[in-house]
């Protein structure tokens, strides 16, 4: 009908594709920068989970669980944080606590609207009970905790009906056996310092 109509006008001279040929062009230039995008995004979300490794390592390299968090705002790192429970001596100073307040103190807000958090540990009842109250859009971890933690272990949180805000939820699986490394090869240290 396209054709037919550009044919009327005179102008079918100038496109020497039919229809056909226009729409699969059309839709594999479509495809390949929808593609590209994709790629871009998954490129910047690996370095996000990357950035939250580092900060695990750090958390090791002062005595606490290899745990860190990431916080990000419209595609930019606003808040970092890393396990400081021994550090500071404070049972809550768990990495998404500590992320939590670094952002909200930058924000100047207590609630993180359009924020999502990387962490390298399944969050436990508390930071994911912390991060439904600050209103984070998206929780994206690494290893699973099924003892502890609180989305695919024994709490399962974001389950109860009752819950305020329910962020969504992903797991980076490419980044799930070296944050299960770490922590393994963390407690294994620490139980041959106890022998």
């Amino acid at each position: 009908m396209f054709c037919v109509g550009l044919a009327f006008c005179g102008i079918a001279s100038f496109f020497p594709l039919n229809l056909p040929d226009i729409i699969c062009k059309f839709v594999f230039i479509v495809y390949n920068y929808s593609m590209k995008i994709r790629n871009q995004k998954s490129e910047i979300r690996n370095n996000f989970m990357s950035a939250a490794m580092r900060q695990a390592i750090k958390a090791q390299s002062h005595g606490d669980v290899p745990v860190g968090a990431i916080i990000v705002k419209d595609d930019k790192i606003i808040a970092c944080g890393e396990n400081r429970v021994q550090k500071n001596k404070d049972i809550t100073a768990h990495a998404e606590i500590v992320a939590i307040r670094a952002a909200a103190k930058k924000m100047g807000t207590k609630f993180l609207d359009g924020c999502d958090i990387y962490i390298t540990l399944e969050p436990c009842p508390m930071c994911i009970t912390a991060i439904s109250y600050a209103r984070i859009n998206r929780v994206i971890f690494a290893a699973t905790d099924a003892k502890g933690g609180a989305i695919t272990g024994g709490a399962r949180v974001l389950e109860d009906a009752k819950n305020l805000w329910k962020p969504a939820v992903a797991q980076d699986a490419e980044y799930a056996d070296e944050s299960a490394m770490l922590l393994k090869d963390f407690f294994k240290k620490r139980r041959m310092v106890k022998e």
